[in-house]
Formats: C-alpha cells, structure tokens, sequence
C-alpha cells in the first residue's frame, strides 16, 4: 500500500477494502485465476492506523528504514519512498474471496 491508500483506508473505515490479487510469475493471468485468487480485507484501516499516525515523523528521516509496527504491517522507507507491506499472512487468513464480496457488502 501507499501511504496515501493507507490514510486513506484509516478514512474510510469499514468503506475501504483492500484488494490483494496475486498473479505469480505468469506474464498475463487468466481471468479465472485472478478471481480464484483475489481477497479482501474489510479491516485494513485499523489495522493501519497506528502506523499512519507514526509516518509522518518515518518520511522525514532518509536513507532506509524498515520495521514491523504491528504484526503483519510494515513501514519501509527506501530512498525517500515510503511503502506499507501487508503481511501474506493477512490477505491468506483473514481476508475473503470474490465470491463473498457481494454478502460482505450487504451486510
């Protein structure tokens, strides 16, 4: 995630999903491969908001910097830029497939 998307996640609470689609090595995925494997994560902006309210002080600093804030967030800054990595272990376990997507929205 950018630090854009994850402020903006923090903003919008249970309005924001974050969706991860692994595609693996392949040059183009089929579509059905890219349905199978997409989650959704409904709780992304919690479970980044500590870390938002840290990042301003995190992009001033140069050089690299990298540590996990809260288990399967990650602040890395490299170079000026500045990334927050979800942890696999998050999208795998506690997100939810495309076919889920239409009920979790209703609910």
């Amino acid at each position: 995630m950018t630090p854009s998307q994850a402020r903006k996640a923090v903003k919008q609470g249970d309005h924001f999903l974050l969706c991860v689609v692994p595609v693996g090595t392949e040059d183009e995925p089929d579509i059905d491969s890219v349905k199978g494997n997409m989650r959704f994560v409904g709780d992304i902006g919690g479970r980044v908001s500590g870390l938002c309210d840290e990042l301003d002080k995190f992009e001033k600093e140069r050089g690299e910097i990298s540590g996990e804030y809260t288990e399967g967030v990650q602040l890395i800054v490299t170079g000026g830029k500045t990334r927050i990595s979800i942890a696999d272990s998050i999208w795998e376990n506690d997100g939810f497939p495309l076919t889920e997507l239409s009920t979790r929205l209703l609910q």
